[in-house]
């Protein structure tokens, strides 16, 4: 996950968080917070003043497994060379076993690791087996060694990718065919460390084909991912295909070689011919299987041939006859060393194509350029029969797709291409230029919106709206979740504007202002259940400082009581302005909290403060807001707002609203951060009423 880092502002390099002097160690996020930090800095909403972000990757990735698991797994390059030493250490365990039967000789003897050699001679005319060829072989020392650390690293990375693919069901993990041949093939050479005696004995080693085939796969399917490319379905069918068969020989000379020891000791080509002609159904019948067992494992080989080879085939035929339908791909190498230009059309008719055709090879120059035919529809048959003329098939390519697909463009290499052309089909009726029947809505009421609106009033449209619209409408919200957002603009947008929230589905704009009654009743402000009030820039040119937010407040609480069960979202230029939010003058619980606080902290007897000299003091310890908000328990949620900050914001909500809380809608410029170095005690030992503050004392 990304997290945000935004650039100190000037404020806050003066003076940390609460007060506290510059250059002072402001106290980290804890791990279990949110990645995005709030935005700090100048500017008001719409603009882009202080909002640039630094973007630092993979904060939440802190943990061991999570950064062995972007190592392995996640990380298309890293896992592409995992996956190639993967394979790598298969083909080499499949080399060690053909050294280790190449090496072997059960003429000299056979028996345990360190045990007397017993020698065998196989008779035909008796029906008994001798199991100890098959059960014990010869393995010199220094490829014994070899084996065991190759098996040792194929376990550790088998046990690692375990545990970083478990995800609470160990079951699944460990009943794949994979990892069950992994460990019949690692596991005993881990075992004959420990007891010597076994280091003679069989292991399967050659089922590690079957491991490197799986590890090819998906090696083939990361390096695509790595190059950016997309691969080719008939590429993976055939490297499919191929691998099967080649595993399933390997296999079957392998396994055929190993039983006959007991039998009449076939060697590795002696085997390979028999698979090879028993495979292709020949069957010579020169070389045959003598005992049972491995006569058992010919017919399990031609069982699994018979049922696998048959499906691969089948899957490789059906996408041969798609790629011919599409047309395949028109090759790099093709693009690069000819020239061709590509022809798009929605339709192809054969009048049309031959008129273009016949046209385009008209100039002497152009005989040698390539015409590669993009189309979104099948070929029909008479433009067929016309491609399969020899004067056209050298040199018109058909491929099937779309010119509005990256994919397809990809397909005809566009990128090399000449020139391209676009032709519409003819005869056809424009539909975007015959007149279209709009709705004449007049009210939120006529759309029918089934769920509730989400009303923003501001006095321009910026860049600040489209920031809040984009986490309404981000991708996993579900379609039937989605509010209606109506925006209430005061100016008429620009087209910009309205070309950037066009592709937000159920956004609306109309023109009217917070201030007139009939134009909230019209953008259906019934309907709604959230309303975003913005501080008009207008109302900041105030000749008194404060009063800045004397006309937005004015709006709000009319609003309040005209809707009481509305949740409304203010913005405020100053904080200390908080107070009026919701201010009931004849509150008796107000008054009743106010004449207490005046009782508690009674301020000693000495020269009154001037009201500058006061408003400094009440900016710098927070009162002009945290009393009021914790003065009602359960009213509101809050934390210290950021001395840098220009703004604030405080929702609002009815009576019955408990969770009316502080919004932090990130895209203006005025934000919040915690301050755990203030404790509350301090705010409420600081203030004392004084003549000076007027009605808001204590608020």
């Amino acid at each position: 996950m990304a997290r945000a880092k935004l650039p100190r502002s000037p404020s806050e390099g003066k003076a940390g968080p609460g007060g506290a002097p510059a250059g002072a160690a402001a106290p980290e996020e804890p791990h279990g917070l949110s990645p995005l930090l709030p935005a700090r800095g100048g500017g008001s909403v719409g603009s882009d003043v202080g909002q640039r972000v630094q973007v630092e990757f993979y904060v939440n990735e802190n943990t061991f497994k999570e950064r062995l698991k972007l190592f392995f797994i996640k990380n298309q390059r890293s896992s592409l060379r995992i996956r190639l030493f993967n394979f790598s250490l298969k083909l080499l365990t499949c080399l060690l076993y053909i050294i280790r039967v190449l090496l072997d000789n059960p003429a000299l003897g056979i028996g345990c690791w360190g045990c007397v050699k017993q020698k065998y001679t196989f008779n035909g005319s008796s029906s008994e087996i001798n199991w100890a060829p098959i059960l014990w072989v010869e393995r010199k020392m220094a490829l014994w060694a070899i084996q065991v650390i190759v098996a040792t690293i194929s376990f550790l990375e088998t046990m690692l990718l375990i545990y970083l693919s478990y995800k609470g069901n160990i079951w699944e993990q460990i009943i794949r065919v994979s990892f069950i041949l992994e460990m019949v093939n690692t596991l005993p050479f881990i075992i004959t460390i420990f007891w010597p005696p076994l280091r003679n004995l069989f292991i399967p080693v050659f089922l590690n084909c079957w491991l490197a085939k799986h590890a090819l796969e998906n090696m083939i399917n990361d390096f695509h991912r790595a190059i950016l490319r997309t691969q080719s379905a008939m590429f993976n069918q055939v490297l499919i295909l191929f691998c099967t068969l080649l595993c399933l020989v390997f296999t079957g000379t392998c396994g055929i070689q190993h039983l006959e020891r007991a039998g009449e000791n076939l060697n590795l080509l002696t085997s390979f011919y028999f698979c090879i002609v028993t495979f292709s159904t020949v069957g010579y019948g020169d070389v045959t299987p003598k005992i049972w067992p491995s006569q058992f494992l010919v017919v399990i080989m031609i069982g699994v041939a018979l049922v696998v080879l048959p499906l691969q085939f089948e899957e490789l035929v059906y996408l041969w006859m798609e790629r011919q339908k599409s047309g395949g791909n028109y090759s790099r190498h093709r693009a690069q060393t000819e020239k061709h230009v590509v022809l798009c059309v929605s339709s192809l008719k054969i009048d049309l194509l031959m008129d273009f055709l016949n046209e385009f090879y008209a100039h002497p120059r152009l005989q040698d350029y390539y015409v590669v035919i993009l189309c979104p529809t099948e070929m029909d048959v008479q433009v067929r029969r016309v491609l399969q003329i020899p004067l056209w098939s050298q040199r018109v390519i058909y491929l099937q797709g779309s010119a509005l697909k990256d994919q397809d463009l990809m397909r005809a290499k566009m990128d090399n291409g000449e020139a391209c052309f676009i032709l519409s089909s003819r005869n056809e009726v424009d539909r975007t230029a015959a007149g279209c029947k709009h709705n004449s809505y007049e009210d939120a009421k006529a759309y029918g919106f089934k769920n509730k609106l989400i009303i923003v009033s501001a006095e321009t449209a910026g860049n600040g709206l489209y920031n809040f619209i984009v986490p309404l409408r981000a991708y996993y919200r579900s379609r039937k979740e989605l509010n209606p957002i109506v925006l209430l603009l005061d100016n008429k947008p620009d087209h910009h504007f309205l070309e950037a929230i066009c592709c937000f589905p159920m956004v609306y704009y109309m023109e009217g202002s917070v201030d007139n009654l009939d134009s909230l009743l019209q953008c259906g402000i019934i309907y709604a259940d959230n309303l975003v009030v913005v501080d008009k820039e207008s109302t900041m040119s105030a000749e008194e400082d404060y009063m800045a937010d004397a006309k937005t407040i004015v709006n709000v609480q009319t609003m309040f009581r005209l809707f009481p069960s509305l949740s409304i979202t203010t913005e405020l230029t100053h904080p200390s302005n908080m107070r009026f939010m919701q201010f009931r003058a004849k509150d008796s619980y107000s008054l009743a909290l106010s004449k207490l606080e005046k009782v508690s902290s009674p301020r000693p007897e000495c020269q009154p403060l001037s009201p500058g000299v006061w408003r400094e003091q009440e900016e710098e310890m927070g009162a002009g807001s945290l009393l009021w908000v914790l003065r009602r328990p359960g009213t509101a949620q809050l934390k210290a707002p950021d001395p840098g900050a220009g703004k604030s914001h405080r929702a609002l909500a009815g009576p019955g609203h408990p969770e009316s809380r502080l919004s932090v809608l990130g895209w203006s410029a005025g934000q919040y951060s915690s301050n755990p170095h203030r404790e509350l005690s301090r705010w409420v030992d600081h203030l004392s009423p004084t003549p000076d503050r007027g009605p808001i004392s204590g608020q």
